[in-house]
């Protein structure tokens, strides 16, 4: 409810127009005498002479505000959903605002209110309301703890990171991960076209991005926010609708994609996955090699990712290891990180192309593709003449 100031009285008019101060007698005298006063006001504002007038007239109509930038200062919650009102009710209950309808005639007057966001903010008492709208919109002035997950983390690592930024408990954001419906994963987002198990976990639902995090904030809070932030990117780059496959193994393909290539190469890569996963001719193409999966099952057991280099042939090879992809057709039982917009992208809309193979070229992280395996041969070549081959 807007408080009782938004009428525009002084400050002892407002102490006077307070409920509960005393009672008047009922009068028609006094009725008839306000409204001649009323009525002399708006003859003096409308016969264009009447400054005075004018100037009692905006006593009526003008919000209490303060004049200054304010002191001391007190904590303000703007919430998910809030409206102008409710902000400004917020602000008007810490004594931020003079009234209400002073910040929310403010927030109208300046275009970029609009973007004011849900948090927790460290303001002044007694501001005027125009510099109140200002500061919720300095990103300065909101009291959070800011993460940074970046692109193709494993959840294991983003745990962590998070662990340490957040300051809770690893073991609170490993719970919190063994149950993805409560993080706001639909089942359906397991469901697989090519009829393997799917490792329903969190892996691959924890977006990559910069976080504020509100005071209080719990692990599964912080994960629950995550997915969400995964869901508005699977919608914005179709991976929530991809064609020809389902969405969780879109979400895979992205991110091996992210594993494996730059982002300027990533159309390309999730081409050949495609490529080789619909090719029936050669059935061996469809062992995708990729050694990040191997590396991703060594980092799961606690034994740590290697460079390609220093991975065993019985290490890429391991039958016990459902996510070889040098041992076992297809794709691997889920995400082996957490790809980003770009990469979730590519695996929506890969590029065009008859492309089978790649491999990282010079060591810029660039990659060559080839057709058939000839041309990759030459490649590999090339690669170690570049020093980029692993």
């Amino acid at each position: 409810m807007l408080d009782g100031l938004d009428l525009g009285y002084d400050d002892d008019g407002d102490a006077a127009m307070r409920p509960g101060r005393h009672r008047r007698r009922k009068s028609g005298r006094g009725k008839s005498l306000f409204a001649l006063v009323l009525v002399v006001v708006l003859l003096g504002v409308l016969g264009g002479g009447g400054y005075l007038g004018y100037h009692a007239l905006r006593g009526f109509l003008v919000a209490p505000d303060y004049s200054g930038s304010g002191h001391g200062s007190v904590q303000v919650q703007i919430k998910t959903g809030d409206g102008l009102s409710d902000m400004a009710n917020a602000l008007y209950n810490k004594d931020v605002v003079k009234s209400a309808k002073a910040f929310v005639d403010a927030s109208n007057k300046n275009p970029n209110a609009t973007a004011i966001q849900p948090g927790w903010y460290k303001l002044h008492k007694q501001m005027k309301a125009s510099l109140a709208v200002t500061a919720l919109l300095d990103l300065k002035n909101r009291i959070a703890t800011k993460v940074t997950i970046p692109e193709g983390l494993t959840m294991n690592a983003t745990l962590s990171r998070l662990s340490k930024g957040l300051k809770l408990p690893l073991s609170d954001f490993q719970k919190a991960a063994k149950d993805p419906a409560a993080l706001g994963i639909d089942k359906g987002w397991f469901d697989r076209d090519d009829h393997k198990q799917a490792a329903k976990s969190a892996e691959g639902f924890l977006y990559p991005d910069t976080y504020l995090f509100d005071p209080g904030t719990s692990a599964k809070d912080a994960l629950s926010e995550m997915v969400s932030h995964f869901m508005k990117a699977a919608a914005d780059s179709g991976l929530d609708k991809p064609k020809g496959i389902a969405p969780y193994e879109a979400l895979i393909v992205a991110s091996l994609a992210q594993a494996e290539a730059i982002n300027a190469d990533m159309p390309k890569v999730t081409r050949v996955v495609y490529n080789r996963l619909g090719d029936t001719d050669q059935p061996w193409l469809q062992k995708l090699q990729f050694d990040s999966t191997t590396n991703y099952w060594l980092d799961l057991k606690g034994k740590g990712a290697k460079d390609s280099s220093q991975l065993t042939y019985a290490e890429l090879h391991d039958k016990n290891n459902p996510y070889s992809t040098h041992t076992h057709a297809g794709l691997p039982p889920g995400p082996i990180d957490n790809p980003g917009a770009t990469a979730m992208k590519a695996a929506a809309h890969p590029a065009d192309g008859k492309w089978l193979y790649f491999v990282r070229i010079d060591k810029s992280g660039k990659s060559a593709f080839a057709d058939n395996y000839d041309q990759q041969k030459a490649n590999e070549e090339k690669a170690r003449e570049n020093g980029a081959a692993g």
